[in-house]
């Protein structure tokens, strides 16, 4: 019963969130919708804010389940994100204006950690790099890959970033590989 009331508060959020913004989609919209009541809403979700938050969420994990690090690169996860945001667009602007940069830029932030470290790895070798420098590294390439999504977001999601995201993979391809250079002769001196 649970996860089908769930479901149904799902379903009728994003059925609004499709024909209006964030902001004037109200918890009696949604009950109303599915036939509940409020009590039911606050038993799952603190505000409409908090189910925006975990739907757009879970969606991005769905993606990442579908898609798990050890089988798919990160340009791959990233093309897949990008093209569910840009075919859900209208929802996504919607809930990024609501949520705000942060929240979005954490997100793929965290997605970028688990899938850039691989790249990171294969570029260091022959090298003898600390864990904190291969730490650090991977940290600064998540930051402006997740910095660059958002960018994306916020200039309107003009179409899908598949040409950014190639190009980024291979300059990020020799830019990590100069850190890693730079980090192996650092420790070496």
């Amino acid at each position: 019963m649970a996860k089908f009331t769930k479901q149904a508060i799902y379903a009728s959020f994003m059925k609004f969130l499709g024909e209006k913004p964030l902001g004037q989609i109200t918890v009696k919209d949604i009950v109303d919708d599915c036939g509940i009541n409020r009590k039911t809403f606050y038993y799952y979700y603190q505000d409409i804010y908090a189910l925006a938050e975990e739907s757009f969420r879970d969606r991005i994990n769905g993606l990442k389940n579908e898609m798990p690090p050890e089988s798919s690169t990160w340009s791959d996860i990233m093309k897949s994100i990008s093209s569910y945001m840009y075919e859900n667009r209208k929802i996504t602007l919607h809930v990024f204006k609501s949520l705000g940069y942060e929240k979005i830029s954490n997100l793929f932030y965290d997605v970028c950690l688990e899938y850039l470290p691989p790249l990171i790895k294969k570029n260091a070798d022959g090298l003898v790099i600390s864990d904190s420098d291969m730490t650090l590294i991977t940290h600064y390439a998540s930051v402006v890959l997740s910095g660059l999504l958002v960018r994306w977001i916020a200039d309107g999601m003009k179409e899908i970033p598949t040409a950014m995201i190639d190009r980024f993979a291979l300059i990020m391809d020799g830019t990590s590989r100069l850190a890693l250079e730079n980090a192996d002769r650092i420790s070496g001196k």
